[in-house]
Protein backbone atom coordinates (compact mmCIF):
# COMPACT_ATOMS: atom_id res chain seq x y z
CA UNK A 1 0.00 0.00 0.00
CA UNK A 2 1.95 3.30 -1.52
CA UNK A 3 5.55 1.53 -0.86
CA UNK A 4 4.71 1.15 2.64
CA UNK A 5 7.08 -1.13 4.58
CA UNK A 6 5.96 -3.49 7.13
CA UNK A 7 6.80 -1.79 10.20
CA UNK A 8 5.07 1.32 8.33
CA UNK A 9 2.37 -0.57 8.07
CA UNK A 10 2.14 -1.75 11.66
CA UNK A 11 3.00 2.21 12.67
CA UNK A 12 -0.61 2.85 9.89
CA UNK A 13 -2.64 0.44 11.30
CA UNK A 14 -1.48 1.10 15.34
CA UNK A 15 -2.43 5.13 14.78
CA UNK A 16 -5.67 4.18 13.37
CA UNK A 17 -6.15 1.89 15.91
CA UNK A 18 -5.78 4.22 18.36
CA UNK A 19 -7.87 6.87 16.87
CA UNK A 20 -10.94 4.87 16.56
CA UNK A 21 -10.87 3.88 20.39
CA UNK A 22 -10.29 7.67 20.57
CA UNK A 23 -13.56 8.32 18.62
CA UNK A 24 -15.23 5.12 20.53
CA UNK A 25 -14.29 6.55 24.38
CA UNK A 26 -16.24 9.62 22.71
CA UNK A 27 -18.94 8.54 21.59
CA UNK A 28 -19.23 6.40 24.97
CA UNK A 29 -19.01 9.79 27.27
CA UNK A 30 -21.62 11.59 24.98
CA UNK A 31 -23.70 8.64 25.07
CA UNK A 32 -23.68 8.27 28.65
CA UNK A 33 -24.60 12.15 29.33
CA UNK A 34 -21.28 13.59 30.18
CA UNK A 35 -21.60 17.09 29.44
CA UNK A 36 -19.85 18.87 26.85
CA UNK A 37 -18.44 21.35 29.60
CA UNK A 38 -16.85 18.11 31.50
CA UNK A 39 -15.61 16.56 27.84
CA UNK A 40 -14.08 19.65 27.28
CA UNK A 41 -12.42 20.33 31.23
CA UNK A 42 -11.08 16.73 30.53
CA UNK A 43 -9.74 17.13 26.66
CA UNK A 44 -7.88 20.26 27.95
CA UNK A 45 -6.35 18.16 30.98
CA UNK A 46 -4.42 15.25 28.72
CA UNK A 47 -1.50 17.38 28.49
CA UNK A 48 0.54 19.49 30.99
CA UNK A 49 3.15 20.65 28.14
CA UNK A 50 2.43 21.81 24.59
CA UNK A 51 4.81 22.72 21.91
CA UNK A 52 2.73 23.94 19.00
CA UNK A 53 2.99 25.94 15.62
CA UNK A 54 0.00 28.08 14.46
CA UNK A 55 -1.44 29.85 11.64
CA UNK A 56 -3.76 32.53 12.54
CA UNK A 57 -6.23 34.12 10.08
CA UNK A 58 -8.21 37.01 10.70
CA UNK A 59 -11.33 37.42 8.47
CA UNK A 60 -12.76 40.97 7.86
CA UNK A 61 -12.42 43.80 5.94
CA UNK A 62 -8.86 42.34 4.76
CA UNK A 63 -7.57 39.32 5.73
CA UNK A 64 -4.59 39.14 7.93
CA UNK A 65 -2.05 35.82 8.60
CA UNK A 66 0.26 35.99 11.42
CA UNK A 67 2.12 32.65 12.23
CA UNK A 68 4.68 30.77 14.50
CA UNK A 69 5.34 29.10 17.30
CA UNK A 70 3.11 28.74 20.98
CA UNK A 71 4.67 26.66 24.04
CA UNK A 72 1.97 26.19 26.99
CA UNK A 73 3.39 24.95 30.23
CA UNK A 74 0.51 24.29 33.21
CA UNK A 75 -0.42 25.66 35.21
CA UNK A 76 -0.05 29.15 34.35
CA UNK A 77 3.00 29.43 31.66
CA UNK A 78 2.65 30.14 28.00
CA UNK A 79 4.85 31.55 25.17
CA UNK A 80 3.72 33.02 21.92
CA UNK A 81 6.85 33.45 19.58
CA UNK A 82 5.52 34.51 16.44
CA UNK A 83 7.77 34.19 12.75
CA UNK A 84 7.85 37.74 11.84
CA UNK A 85 8.95 40.90 13.65
CA UNK A 86 5.42 41.05 16.29
CA UNK A 87 6.16 41.27 19.62
CA UNK A 88 6.56 38.57 22.16
CA UNK A 89 4.07 37.57 24.68
CA UNK A 90 4.59 35.26 27.52
CA UNK A 91 3.61 34.07 31.27
CA UNK A 92 5.96 33.22 33.65
CA UNK A 93 3.06 32.19 35.87
CA UNK A 94 2.89 35.38 37.79
CA UNK A 95 3.01 38.36 35.34
CA UNK A 96 2.18 38.75 31.45
CA UNK A 97 5.12 39.85 29.52
CA UNK A 98 5.12 41.76 26.16
CA UNK A 99 8.54 42.57 24.85
CA UNK A 100 8.32 44.57 21.50
CA UNK A 101 11.80 44.42 20.08
CA UNK A 102 11.08 47.12 17.17
CA UNK A 103 10.14 49.92 19.93
CA UNK A 104 13.01 48.27 22.14
CA UNK A 105 10.10 48.20 24.87
CA UNK A 106 8.63 45.77 27.73
CA UNK A 107 5.46 45.97 29.10
CA UNK A 108 4.51 44.22 32.79
CA UNK A 109 1.33 43.02 33.69
CA UNK A 110 -0.71 41.51 36.32
CA UNK A 111 -1.45 37.94 35.06
CA UNK A 112 -5.57 38.20 34.54
CA UNK A 113 -4.48 41.09 32.29
CA UNK A 114 -4.82 38.22 29.91
CA UNK A 115 -8.03 38.46 27.34
CA UNK A 116 -10.62 35.31 28.52
CA UNK A 117 -10.57 34.63 24.27
CA UNK A 118 -7.01 34.57 24.13
CA UNK A 119 -6.37 30.41 23.11
CA UNK A 120 -3.64 30.09 26.13
CA UNK A 121 -6.17 31.54 28.65
CA UNK A 122 -8.87 28.91 27.16
CA UNK A 123 -6.51 25.94 27.25
CA UNK A 124 -5.48 26.56 30.95
CA UNK A 125 -9.09 27.47 32.30
CA UNK A 126 -10.34 25.16 35.28
CA UNK A 127 -13.55 23.42 35.18
CA UNK A 128 -15.18 26.45 37.44
CA UNK A 129 -13.43 29.22 35.26
CA UNK A 130 -14.77 27.88 31.73
CA UNK A 131 -18.29 27.12 33.39
CA UNK A 132 -18.55 30.82 35.12
CA UNK A 133 -17.50 32.42 31.76
CA UNK A 134 -19.09 30.42 28.79
CA UNK A 135 -21.92 28.51 28.30
CA UNK A 136 -20.23 25.08 26.34
CA UNK A 137 -21.71 22.50 24.02
CA UNK A 138 -21.06 19.93 21.49
CA UNK A 139 -20.38 20.96 18.18
CA UNK A 140 -23.51 18.91 15.71
CA UNK A 141 -22.62 15.37 16.46
CA UNK A 142 -18.55 15.64 17.14
CA UNK A 143 -17.66 15.03 20.46
CA UNK A 144 -14.30 16.47 19.59
CA UNK A 145 -15.79 19.83 18.81
CA UNK A 146 -16.98 22.29 21.26
CA UNK A 147 -18.90 25.76 20.73
CA UNK A 148 -18.42 28.05 23.58
CA UNK A 149 -21.06 30.78 23.77
CA UNK A 150 -20.09 33.92 26.75
CA UNK A 151 -22.57 34.35 29.47
CA UNK A 152 -22.16 37.97 29.43
CA UNK A 153 -23.89 39.34 26.62
CA UNK A 154 -21.94 42.66 26.39
CA UNK A 155 -19.15 40.65 25.02
CA UNK A 156 -17.56 41.26 21.92
CA UNK A 157 -17.28 37.54 20.97
CA UNK A 158 -20.45 35.96 20.11
CA UNK A 159 -18.81 32.73 19.99
CA UNK A 160 -15.45 30.51 20.43
CA UNK A 161 -15.14 27.00 18.61
CA UNK A 162 -12.39 24.41 19.58
CA UNK A 163 -11.78 21.29 17.84
CA UNK A 164 -9.12 18.44 18.79
CA UNK A 165 -7.58 15.63 17.40
CA UNK A 166 -5.79 12.67 18.94
CA UNK A 167 -6.79 14.97 22.27
CA UNK A 168 -5.16 18.03 21.52
CA UNK A 169 -6.46 21.43 20.25
CA UNK A 170 -5.87 21.82 16.62
CA UNK A 171 -8.45 24.86 15.87
CA UNK A 172 -9.38 27.45 17.71
CA UNK A 173 -12.18 30.01 15.95
CA UNK A 174 -13.51 33.44 17.25
CA UNK A 175 -16.39 35.11 15.98
CA UNK A 176 -17.48 38.49 16.59
CA UNK A 177 -21.03 39.84 16.79
CA UNK A 178 -20.07 42.01 13.93
CA UNK A 179 -19.42 38.70 12.03
CA UNK A 180 -15.70 38.95 11.81
CA UNK A 181 -13.61 35.92 12.67
CA UNK A 182 -10.18 34.80 13.80
CA UNK A 183 -9.11 31.08 12.89
CA UNK A 184 -6.01 29.73 14.76
CA UNK A 185 -4.83 26.40 13.13
CA UNK A 186 -2.68 24.44 15.15
CA UNK A 187 0.34 22.16 14.45
CA UNK A 188 1.59 19.91 17.10
CA UNK A 189 5.49 20.10 17.76
CA UNK A 190 5.67 18.13 20.47
CA UNK A 191 3.05 17.06 23.56
CA UNK A 192 4.15 16.69 27.29
CA UNK A 193 7.92 16.47 26.68
CA UNK A 194 10.28 19.11 28.86
CA UNK A 195 10.23 22.61 28.12
CA UNK A 196 12.88 24.87 29.55
CA UNK A 197 12.14 27.06 32.02
CA UNK A 198 14.23 29.44 30.44
CA UNK A 199 11.34 29.58 27.12
CA UNK A 200 9.26 31.66 29.57
CA UNK A 201 12.02 34.02 31.26
CA UNK A 202 12.30 38.04 29.74
CA UNK A 203 15.48 39.45 28.96
CA UNK A 204 15.34 43.26 29.94
CA UNK A 205 18.62 44.31 27.36
CA UNK A 206 20.40 47.36 28.35
CA UNK A 207 18.50 50.50 26.68
CA UNK A 208 14.96 49.04 26.50
CA UNK A 209 12.38 50.82 27.93
CA UNK A 210 11.09 48.86 30.88
CA UNK A 211 7.10 49.42 31.76
CA UNK A 212 5.44 47.97 35.12
CA UNK A 213 1.92 48.02 34.80
CA UNK A 214 1.79 45.38 37.99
Amino acid sequence: MYGLKPQSINTFCLQWAGMIALALLAYNAKASGVSALDQLIKQLNQFEQLHLRYEQVTLGDSTDLTSGEFFLQRPAQFKLLPDDDGAVVLSDGRTLWTQDDLLAQVTAQPLDAVSTFSPARLMLMSLPEMDAAFEVQFSGDDEFSFLLTPRDERELIRNVGIVFEAQVPVQITLVSRANQSVRVDLTVISVNQTISNDTFIVEIGDGVDFVDYR
